[in-house]
């Protein structure tokens, strides 16, 4: 009879398999017995027991406090610096362009920005308009020294009194469109007396300030700022040129007073002196009127040059009160007095 097993005993254990032996890398040989394993220590345990978290890195950047950077910058070795410091790719403003002029800022709109530069229209502008009133500079010379003389024609009046008239709108029209378009950010005081120096008197309009730019456009010079330099760059363009009409006034004097007949019945003669003295007029006038335009004082410029004042001034009142006094011969001493100057 086959004897039982009882339930509670386990069962056997299944043959292992036989693996295939490998070369042991241990130096007594293949069949050296394994070395027993290192008991592990209390530290060990420790480590094995502690997770390791990354560390946080601090900011890095124009931003970052100065503990931080200073922080960053002991911990790191300079060995080390290129690879543990990212690039700084905060993008950098030009040194022209500060948080204060940026457009966005608020700062920007409290602080003046500088004018608009002008135009080529501007430039056209300023050039047509600085020669029509040199042009009606001269059709006022010929109304003052020419319309009281007894040979003037009525042609030469029409002409004359025609040219004033039509042309005064026109100066009067764009100068109140300057003060239309000025700038703001100036005082409307100075803006006004220019603009009543130019509707009373319109060859002015040679020295104009042009409200939007506060610019005077001259000729060979452009668009210039008043002031001293441009005032001294008159200076010595009129040097010599205002010598040579000085000169010219004693020759004029001499014929006006020895061939005081013949110019009254000669009307060539008569014309030809007439035009003589009004060119210096107009020499005089324009010399005047651009330097008191750029000059920063221009009532004490005028008041150091009464003389040259006296030129300008005197042969319109000789025009204007011409039915009441007789201002001629006055006008004739001051033009005495220029020509012998020193200056």
């Amino acid at each position: 009879m086959t004897p039982t097993r009882p339930d509670n005993t386990l069962p056997s254990a299944p043959p292992q398999e036989l693996l295939p032996q490998t070369a042991s890398p241990h130096p007594d040989g293949p069949n050296a017995a394994p070395s027993p394993a290192a008991p592990l220590t209390a530290t060990d345990k420790t480590m094995s027991n502690t997770t390791l978290e990354p560390s946080p890195t601090p900011p890095i950047g124009p931003d970052a406090p100065a503990s931080a950077a200073s922080a960053v910058a002991a911990s790191t070795s300079p060995a080390d610096a290129n690879l543990t410091t990212p690039p700084d790719l905060t993008p950098s403003l030009p040194p022209a362009a500060t948080a204060s002029t940026l457009p966005g800022s608020a700062d920007s709109a409290d602080s003046p920005a500088s004018p608009a530069a002008p135009s080529s229209a501007d430039n056209f502008r300023a050039a047509f308009m600085f020669t029509l009133a040199f042009g009606y500079l001269l059709v006022v010379a010929g109304l003052v020294h020419r319309a009281t003389t007894p040979t003037v024609t009525q042609v030469e009046l029409f002409l004359i009194y025609g040219c004033l008239i039509l042309l005064w709108p026109v100066f009067a029209v764009e100068a109140l469109l300057g003060v239309w378009q000025r700038d703001r950010r100036q005082p409307l005081r100075r803006v006004v007396w220019r603009l009543l120096l130019v509707l009373l008197f319109p060859p002015f309009r040679l020295g104009w300030l042009d409200p939007r730019f506060r610019m005077i456009w001259l000729p060979r010079l452009g668009w210039c700022c008043p002031g001293k330099t441009v005032f001294k760059k008159l200076e010595r363009a009129f040097a010599v040129p205002m010598v040579l009409f000085a000169f010219l006034i004693l020759p004029l004097l001499l014929i006006e007073y020895l061939q005081a007949e013949q110019i009254k019945e000669n009307v060539l003669l008569a014309l030809g002196l007439d035009i003589g003295i009004a060119v210096i007029w107009i020499a005089f006038a324009t010399e005047f009127i651009l330097k008191v335009s750029v000059h920063p004082r221009p009532l004490s410029l005028a008041k150091d040059r009464w003389l040259d004042v006296a030129i300008v001034v005197l042969p319109m009142l000789e025009f204007l009160l011409t039915k009441w006094i007789d201002a001629a011969p006055l006008a004739r001493l001051v033009r005495l007095g220029r020509a012998l100057s020193p200056e």
